[in-house]
């Protein structure tokens, strides 16, 4: 039998209480289950230290429960989770992902079977329970991109070596872009990066209106924080320039323009496998994205900055 190396796994919690019970039970029916879970609190005010707590004794893998009375954002929680490690090999998750059955085990593997990877990342996929949900997965998890959208803290193996040539998260992120950042860095200084399909993380994506707009904000932000001008030309104000553009020319030219329209959104759809509602859909939140870019100008200021890494 192959050596299997021991790991793992670091995840952050806020005001999760219901979710840890769950998250706990499909981490002790992995087919390889880690020696340790590390759960560093953010500083939660309702009962998720008290779950814990009684669920600590329950299970064939140590818990470490790290709390924090101050505030902490998401890389600050990994930073210190990281710290309190002792493995090799450190999977990082969040607790409101469900993961495969031999989730751990593929990522441990193909770790473990090549020391030459420095930092492995799964399939991702988005959970399908409301129609905007639907429509976030085939825009944004369309089968072809999984593999392209590269590592996140979702789920991933990074083994701890990583994290003495690399740095650790950048801990100034208003919420979101921490896990971005660091691979791009982990790119940069020449990390191997492998992608393991036979891993899979089903994502809680926005089910509503509400969450869909919350994520486009902090992404936007996120996006302001960490990418230089061009970048935020090129990616989001260029697109809306088009859009306006295109509403200037339906209105002098209606039936040109939409036949136009409509020879793109095929194209867009036989190259991409998503239908025209998917597109519009991906319009609309491009636009928005647009609207937040604007809107929370103000994190383009030094002080919010997290170096410019494009």
């Amino acid at each position: 039998m192959n050596y299997i190396a021991e790991y793992e796994i670091i995840t952050t919690v806020y005001n999760n209480e219901a979710d840890i019970k769950p998250f706990l039970d499909q981490i002790a029916v992995q087919s390889l289950t880690p020696v340790r879970v590390i759960m560093v609190d953010g500083g939660s005010v309702d009962r998720t230290p008290k779950m814990v707590q009684a669920l600590e004794r329950s299970y064939p893998f140590e818990i470490k429960f790290l709390r924090s009375k101050e505030r902490k954002n998401i890389s600050e929680g990994f930073n210190i989770g990281i710290k309190a490690s002792a493995a090799e090999l450190l999977v990082l998750t969040a607790v409101g992902n469900s993961l495969s059955s031999s989730f751990c085990y593929n990522l441990v593997s193909t770790a473990t079977s090549n020391s030459n990877v420095d930092v492995c990342y799964p399939k991702i996929i988005g959970e399908k329970n409301s129609i905007l949900s639907i429509l976030f997965n085939r825009y944004y998890l369309n089968t072809q991109q999984i593999a392209k959208m590269g590592p996140s803290n979702r789920g991933v193996l990074i083994r701890r070596d990583v994290f003495d040539t690399v740095g650790l998260f950048k801990e100034n992120f208003y919420y979101a872009g921490e896990d971005t950042e660091f691979f791009i860095r982990c790119r940069r200084q020449g990390m191997r990066l492998e992608y393991n399909e036979n891993a899979v993380v089903t994502w809680d994506v926005p089910r509503n209106i509400g969450e869909l707009h919350r994520k486009l904000k902090v992404n936007a932000i996120a996006d302001l924080q960490l990418f230089s001008t061009q970048w935020l030309i090129k990616h989001h104000f260029i697109f809306a320039l088009l859009c306006f553009a295109c509403i200037v020319t339906l209105i002098k030219f209606p039936l040109e323009l939409l036949l136009l329209i409509f020879i793109i959104f095929s194209a867009a759809s036989i190259y991409r496998g998503i239908d025209l509602l998917s597109i519009l859909f991906g319009i609309y939140c491009k636009l928005l994205t647009v609207f937040f870019v604007c809107r929370f100008a103000k994190f383009r200021r030094r002080k919010y900055a997290v170096g410019r890494v494009v």
